[in-house]
C-alpha cells in the first residue's frame, strides 16, 4: 500500500513541479545507468526462489517493485526537490552538507532500528551516503547517477 501511495504523491509532484523537474531530471548521459540497475534488481525474485517467494513476507515481485518505487522517492524528495530548494538559499558545499544530513536525519527517524546516533557505524555510512550523493548530484545537476547507485546497492543485497 505505501508503494500506491508514494506512486501517487511522486505523480502529483512530478506534474506540479515542472520547473524544478526541469533541473534534475533533464537529458543526461547517466540516465542510461538506470538501464542495468532495473535489470539487475528485476532477476532479485530469480535469486530468492521465484516472483511469488517472499522477501521481508512479501512477494519477491511486491518488494522489487516497492523498493524501486520508495528509492525513486527518496532520491527524487531528497537530491532532487530538497536539494534544488537548497541550493536557491545556500552555497553549495552548505547545500550539499544540508542535503546530506537531512538524509540522514529522515533514516535515523524512520528507521532508528538501523540508524540511530547509537549505530555509529551505520549511522556515519548513511550520512556518508547522504553527503556523497548530494555531491555526485550538484556535480552532475541530475538524479540519474545517484538514483542507479542506490537501485545497484538494493540489488545486491537484497536475497
Amino acid at each position: 500500500m505505501g508503494a500506491v501511495a508514494c506512486g501517487l504523491l511522486l505523480a502529483v509532484l512530478l506534474i506540479t513541479q515542472r520547473p524544478l523537474n526541469q533541473e534534475f531530471l533533464r537529458r543526461h548521459w547517466s540516465m542510461y545507468l538506470l538501464i542495468p540497475a532495473v535489470l539487475l534488481l528485476s532477476i532479485v525474485p530469480l535469486r530468492v526462489g521465484g516472483l511469488f517467494a517472499t522477501i521481508d513476507e512479501i512477494p519477491a515481485w511486491a518488494y522489487v517493485l516497492m523498493t524501486t518505487v520508495h528509492v525513486f522517492m527518496q532520491q527524487y524528495l531528497t537530491f532532487g526537490l530538497l536539494q534544488s530548494w537548497l541550493q536557491r538559499w545556500l552555497p553549495p558545499f552548505l547545500a550539499v552538507v544540508g542535503t546530506g544530513t537531512l538524509f540522514y536525519v529522515i533514516h535515523a527517524i524512520l528507521m532508528p532500528y538501523k540508524f540511530a546516533p547509537v549505530h555509529w557505524t551505520a549511522a556515519l555510512a548513511i550520512l556518508a551516503m547522504g553527503v556523497t550523493c548530494a555531491a555526485l548530484r550538484y556535480k552532475m545537476s541530475t538524479i540519474y547517477f545517484t538514483l542507479a547507485l542506490h537501485l545497484f546497492f538494493y540489488a545486491a543485497v537484497l536475497a
